[in-house]
């Protein structure tokens, strides 16, 4: 739910914490009210938009309404006046208007043609979060019918599919509430409980989720999670290989994609490909870079091969495998002779590159076994995160010797399935 614009709500739940949400929400409120009149040249509608957020800020609420209910006869796309409409509706429990409005705005709006780094739009995507969430809101509060309480599920995920880089709404919790209480109301519990939990997980002292945690239904569903469902996968054990931790994985999706009620998608399963890796032709790329590659890689390339998840992660052929030093100057055009001293040229060889993956859907990167790490006793060495944007910590000389109980490669695909199954869960 929205708190700031529900005082109803807010009053019932008497939480301070969300007097404070709503008063800097309103702040926001007035902020684009202001900015939208100065960017109009109608001095008519630039003095009602002004009395209108006046008003709102006074919550005068039926007056604000008014007000909006003006402009909007004089520029039926005002934004300014929409927004006010949608919230002093809600306020005075007019809920047509409410949604009248918020239709109004998604119409206006074209979440296609908004910037992901402009300022301006980051408002706009604001404003149509609001729209979709109220709709959403609305809909719960007044239906019990299934097939309505679905259309209104589908508004509040287009809601919070509503992101940029640059956003910070600092209401995604109050959508995430919203997503909930539909959910509870089409009995739809262990997705309710697990959108519950990404909301608790960010601030576990959410109020608004605040029965939800203390209900029963809620700490059953903890119980079972950590029990037999999804949750005893989410992370791996201390001595966990690389082949181990992708059966994990594996059972993971499986069971959470089953509590969901969806399919697994398809970029979350793991692609293998149906050639392993040839000793032979390890061996070759060893002898040409004078390397030699840990156990616990050797041990799962030649027994399982290659694979990849999410449409980036993967292992490096034999023939692509190189040196950091190499890809530095073939792939990003970097002229070590110039940028870096000796033994700094010798640090970034010693980084063997064996797999790539991705940043953000953006920076693409490697992982490199760092032979400088090598430990004498177990041959095990230190996995490395390489990203173009950000490589010139790794010119530098490692200072410590690899000491974990395992090796580097079955923790970095430990790692990397921690990693995976968080993103999904807070997908």
């Amino acid at each position: 739910m929205y708190n700031f614009s529900y005082s109803n709500f807010l009053i019932k739940r008497g939480d301070e914490t969300h007097i404070a949400m709503k008063h800097v929400a309103l702040i926001t409120l007035i902020f684009f009210f202001l900015d939208c009149s100065a960017q109009n040249p109608n001095k008519n509608i630039e003095k009602l938009l002004k009395e209108m957020s006046e008003q709102y800020a006074e919550k005068n609420y039926q007056k604000s309404y008014n007000l909006a209910l003006k402009v909007l006869e004089i520029d039926s796309k005002n934004l300014s006046a929409l927004h006010c409409k949608l919230f002093s509706a809600f306020e005075i429990k007019k809920s047509d208007a409410c949604i009248e409005a918020a239709d109004a705005i998604i119409a206006i709006i074209d979440r296609s043609t908004l910037f992901p780094y402009l300022e301006e739009d980051s408002k706009k995507r604001q404003l149509l979060r609001f729209a979709y969430n109220l709709k959403a809101w609305i809909t719960y509060e007044k239906s019990d019918n299934k097939t309505v309480l679905e259309k209104a599920l589908e508004n509040i995920n287009t809601a919070l599919s509503i992101t940029s880089p640059i956003d910070t709404d600092e209401y995604m919790n109050a959508y995430l509430d919203t997503k909930v209480r539909i959910l509870l109301k089409l009995n739809r519990n262990n997705e309710a409980y697990s959108t519950a939990r990404i909301a608790l997980k960010s601030d576990p002292y959410f109020s608004d989720l605040r029965d939800i945690k203390d209900s029963e239904g809620y700490k059953n569903y903890l119980t079972q999670l950590n029990i037999s469902g999804w949750g005893k996968y989410h992370k791996g054990n201390e001595t966990e290989t690389a082949i181990e931790a992708l059966r994990r994985y594996e059972n993971f999706i499986n069971l959470y994609a089953k509590d969901e009620g969806e399919e697994v998608k398809l970029y979350h399963q793991i692609e293998w490909e149906k050639e392993k890796f040839k000793k032979k032709e390890i061996e070759e790329v060893e002898k040409k870079l004078n390397f030699k590659f840990p156990e616990d890689y050797l041990d799962f390339v030649t027994k399982y091969g290659n694979f990849k998840i999410n449409e980036g992660y993967s292992l490096l052929k034999p023939h692509e495998i190189t040196r950091l030093s190499d890809a530095l100057k073939t792939e990003w055009n970097v002229n070590l002779e110039k940028k870096c001293n000796a033994a700094q040229r010798d640090n970034l060889s010693n980084l063997i590159c064996f797999a790539t993956g991705e940043e953000d859907r953006q920076d693409i990167w490697y992982f490199c076994f760092s032979a400088k790490t090598l430990h004498p006793a177990t041959q095990f060495m230190d996995v490395i995160q390489y990203n173009q944007d950000d490589w010139w910590h790794l010119t530098e000389t490692p200072q410590y010797k690899y000491e974990h109980k395992r090796g580097g490669f079955d923790l970095y695909i430990s790692a990397l399935v921690d990693k995976l199954i968080v993103d999904i869960i807070e997908e």
